[in-house]
């Protein structure tokens, strides 16, 4: 039975929101399993699991994240168990034991500006450039967006998702991708969008919803990333740029700046490598 608890929202410190991406993987808030850093979730997939210990639904859940960890373990995926009704070293290890948990588990450990939630079990999915994909209470659609999140890994950015394509459209299926200049392709669909043919006009409209959400979507990326990582904020707003031309140009004054915070990343990196 779920309980009525805080929001979460009232865990975070306003110390803690700039200290980086994420909140409470230090040695202090650690239960079991694997140990992580910032660092180490970096490009990766993360599914929080926020729960406690005194509530018989979150315990339960248990075994189901334990599959999931089991499933998905070779795969750029990390999930984060975090206990969020107070420090309970002993009911926690009990837990573990009784579930035979390998995961990582923490205390209150999350996303520094994480979903504010006041139910658990509670899961939040945050994608491999850190965008929340997901945030809600029901762990199978957790592990939907999860394995959608996964596949994204390493892909473009495909502009129409979960929008099959007419037979005439089949040509742009290799154009909808982010960074690549569809301006021309944008004019042909507005028009046949407003167009006497009611047929066409409506899947005109339909891939036009569909590329409009998209680009809000990776609005949101860029503004998860530009602190965590520069330089992937950088890449994002250069794609956008060349795809959007007309709907990026505050991106173009952050440019510059973005461009030496990613060249002073990236020689931190290089000589961090070299000691």
């Amino acid at each position: 039975m779920k309980t009525l608890i805080f929001s979460a929202v009232g865990l975070l410190s306003p110390f803690l929101l700039n200290a980086g991406l994420w909140t409470n993987l230090d040695e202090a808030h650690h239960y079991s399993g694997p140990e992580l850093s910032e660092k180490a979730l970096e490009g990766k997939v993360v599914l929080v699991e926020s729960w406690g210990t005194d509530l018989e639904e979150s315990c339960e859940i248990q075994s189901r994240m334990q599959q999931l960890w089991t499933s998905f373990k070779t795969k750029p995926f990390v999930i984060v168990g975090s206990h969020c009704t107070g420090k309970a070293a002993e009911k926690v290890a009990a837990v573990v034991a009784a579930k035979k948990l390998t995961f990582p588990m923490y205390e209150k450990a999350g996303l520094a500006e994480g979903p504010a939630f006041k139910t658990l079990p509670y899961f939040y999915v945050v994608n491999h450039r850190g965008r929340v994909v997901y945030s809600g209470g029901q762990d199978r659609d957790a592990e939907e967006a999860l394995v959608t999140a996964i596949a994204d890994v390493g892909q473009p950015i495909y502009l129409c998702r979960g929008v099959p394509l007419p037979k005439r459209y089949k040509s742009f299926a290799k154009k909808m991708k982010l960074g690549v200049t569809i301006t021309g392709d944008l004019k042909k669909l507005e028009k046949e969008a407003s167009g006497k043919n009611a047929r066409m006009a409506e899947e005109a409209k339909v891939i036009l919803d569909a590329i409009e959400r998209t680009k809000g979507e990776v609005k949101e990326e860029i503004a998860a990333v530009k602190k965590a990582n520069p330089g992937e904020a950088l890449k994002l707003m250069k794609d956008f740029l060349k795809t959007w031309p007309k709907d990026g140009e505050d991106y173009k004054a952050e440019i510059p700046e973005l461009q030496k915070q990613a060249d002073a990343a990236k020689a931190a990196a290089k000589a961090a490598a070299t000691k």
